[in-house]
């Protein structure tokens, strides 16, 4: 009888060794990677877009250098990319080298066509880069994306009246009025 207990007993203990040395490792190791991934990095990248969007003491090239750094975290980007469109449409109205404004816009540019192929059919994103665009002066561009925006979202009073202003900003007035008085319509105390 005392032979069995004893081989029962060493299996227990190897199974538990086995949980000890293998077991419990992996899985705090897997935790450790998650919190990194659900946590850490998502910490990390807020104060880093804060420091892109405040003024930098190496100029604007410092700012455009931390939304590069920024992107690259691979964090957060729609917000990352909505921020630099913000700061890319500030910086054309400041007193800047021409070659930072268009490095802004490029970047910008080039981030949000990214986050349009990513996201494709999200209504959201097509205005953000339209208003972008029209902001920029680049009407033809804009209207592809704010026509685009209302076809995702016909009945977004906001989303056609951004539409209708672009319209109304380049002079195309047979196109505006008919859509301001749809956009009056979908709700008429906007």
């Amino acid at each position: 009888g005392s032979e069995g207990e004893g081989y029962i007993g060493g299996t227990k203990e190897v199974v538990s060794d086995i949980v000890y040395t293998v077991w419990a490792p992996s899985i705090i190791v897997v935790m450790c990677v998650v919190l990194w991934l659900g946590s850490v990095r998502p910490l990390m990248a807020g104060p880093s877009l804060i420091a892109a969007i405040r003024p930098q003491a190496s100029g604007i090239s410092g700012n455009l250098e931390s939304f590069r750094k920024v992107l690259d975290m691979d964090f957060a980007k729609p917000e990352i990319r909505e921020q630099l469109m913000q700061v890319a449409i500030s910086v054309q109205g400041a007193e800047v080298d021409l070659k930072a404004k268009k490095d802004f816009v490029d970047l910008a540019q080039a981030e949000f066509e990214k986050q349009l192929t990513e996201v494709p059919g999200d209504a959201r994103y097509e205005l953000f880069y339209g208003v972008f665009l029209s902001r920029l002066r680049l009407y033809d561009e804009a209207l592809v994306h704010l026509k685009r925006a209302v076809e995702l979202s016909p009945k977004k009073q906001t989303i056609a009246f951004e539409l209708a202003s672009t319209y109304l900003g380049t002079g195309q007035y047979a196109e505006a009025l008919p859509l301001l008085k749809y956009t009056y319509e979908l709700d008429t105390k906007y």
